[in-house]
């Protein structure tokens, strides 16, 4: 059976948060007085949640012309940005017969490109239809398990900064779990 190896992107295998980027980004082309904005807002004092968050600026901002602009800037910000340690100890784990699943809360509009340049896989938060999918706690490992299931596959590692992806890392033989408290160690 083939071993998955499951990689968080934002704070794990970069020093920031893509999507803050992104956003940003946006903010700099345009005035910030816009929908965006206004859901910025609204999440910062916490009126929505992040998936509605996400969910309402994505939609948004793929209707920007400069939206494959943005995306491309972004996707060479995060490979100029990845931890050469966490890609080390990565490497270490990553056996013929390991597939690397980059797996992110964070749009799949750019995951999907920076796993690409990495040569793996990916499954990130997207818009299908009209309803969006949160790749985000609970809903990681559904997607996980979807996608690979425990029968097809080994969970053989996993590493993530976040407090919600705690569950998804118990799952896998193997995990790291990186904090302020407990940077990694070769």
């Amino acid at each position: 059976m083939e071993k998955i190896n499951a990689i968080d992107l934002d704070k794990t295998l970069i020093p920031f948060d893509s999507f803050r980027v992104l956003i940003i980004s946006y903010f700099k082309k345009k005035k910030i007085i816009s929908l965006v904005g206004f859901y910025t807002l609204l999440r910062k004092i916490r009126l929505i949640g992040s998936g509605e968050f996400k969910h309402r600026v994505l939609e948004i901002l793929k209707k920007d012309q400069h939206y494959n602009e943005l995306i491309q800037d972004l996707v060479s910000k995060v490979m100029v940005a990845i931890k050469p340690d966490v890609l080390d100890i990565i490497d270490r784990e990553t056996y013929p017969d390991t597939i690397n699943v980059l797996i992110s809360a964070s749009p799949a509009d750019y995951v999907g490109l920076v796993a690409e340049k990495l040569n793996w896989r990916f499954l990130a938060s997207e818009i299908i239809n009209g309803k969006f999918i949160h790749c985000y706690g609970q809903n990681k490992i559904e997607l996980l398990k979807r996608h690979y299931s425990e029968e097809k596959f080994v969970y053989n590692f996993a590493i993530s900064d976040s407090p919600s992806d705690i569950t998804l890392l118990h799952i896998f033989k193997k995990h790291i779990f990186v904090s302020k408290k407990c940077p990694i160690v070769k």
